[in-house]
């Protein structure tokens, strides 16, 4: 995994932050939680994507989907990881 280069100030330290994190994890030195398995680590709230229950339970939301397309939850978690994808002011190398 990369982290890209900061192109200002203002998300320089929160790229310093992840990087470390990234580390860590890596490392292996980043928090595991048990309660789920050996492995598993600690997600700081800060990475987590939304996604409010009362989306999550309504079953209905995704039937009307064509068979092969991708579910409006996978969208959204798509959208929110890759907002930037289209900017032409980052760069791609």
């Amino acid at each position: 995994m990369r982290v890209i280069s900061a192109q200002n100030e203002s998300t320089a330290t929160e790229l310093a932050e992840f990087s470390e994190f990234l580390l860590q994890v890596g490392e292996g030195r980043h928090d595991i939680n048990p309660a789920l398995e050996p492995d598993g680590i600690k997600i700081p709230k800060n990475m987590l994507i939304e996604n409010p229950m009362e989306e999550l339970s309504d079953e209905e939301e995704d039937k009307d989907i064509r068979r092969g397309a991708n579910s409006r939850g996978l969208t959204r978690m798509v959208d929110e990881m890759y907002a930037y994808i289209n900017n032409p002011e980052i760069t791609n190398d």
